[in-house]
């Protein structure tokens, strides 16, 4: 395979040679949150379809939760980032069965009409517990732009400190 068929190849294994999940109309991953790294918030900011900086007149903020998760088909940490409402479906999920489960994620349809559910499964085996510790992880804070994702665990955020007042001796 050459150089260009090689690039193919990690674009459609879900970039970066796989190591973020991105589902597509039809498809779902089996993954768990099992002794895996804290989520992180992306914030990014949208103009006309298009990703754009942050001061940019009438765009839209966007935030997405990063989650560093095991797949249990690939085998491995991987990255999957969610939507508030997705991740507000595993939360409650996990907050009533356990982080100790394989849960699924499956997407139907596309653009606006995109819909994701999200399904509880077994209980991990103590086999597949010993695995998953042995298994690199993948933390989504060492992510370009993403930052801790602020729980009951974590410590509160710090108030900015305060503005000086203006200096009336500026001269202008």
């Amino acid at each position: 395979m050459g150089k260009w068929g090689s690039y193919v190849k990690t674009v459609k294994s879900g970039g970066s040679e796989g190591k973020y999940i991105k589902l597509e109309d039809g498809s779902s991953v089996n993954f768990t949150t099992f002794d895996q790294p804290e989520p992180g918030l992306e914030v990014s900011y949208w103009k006309d379809g298009k990703k754009v900086d942050a001061g940019t007149p009438g765009a839209e903020r966007s935030e997405k939760i990063v989650l560093g998760v095991y797949d249990t088909d690939a085998k491995r940490g991987r990255i999957l980032r969610v939507g508030s409402g997705t991740f507000a479906k595993l939360g409650a999920k996990i907050e009533k069965n356990g982080e100790d489960r394989i849960y699924t994620i499956s997407r139907d349809g596309i653009g606006m009409k995109t819909r994701y559910e999200v399904d509880r499964g077994d209980k991990l085996t103590d086999e597949q517990k010993r695995a998953i510790r042995e298994a690199d992880t993948c933390d989504p804070t060492e992510e370009a732009g993403v930052v801790p994702l602020a729980g009951e665990s974590a410590e509160p955020a710090k108030a900015a400190p305060k503005a000086a007042a203006p200096d009336d001796d500026i001269p202008f």
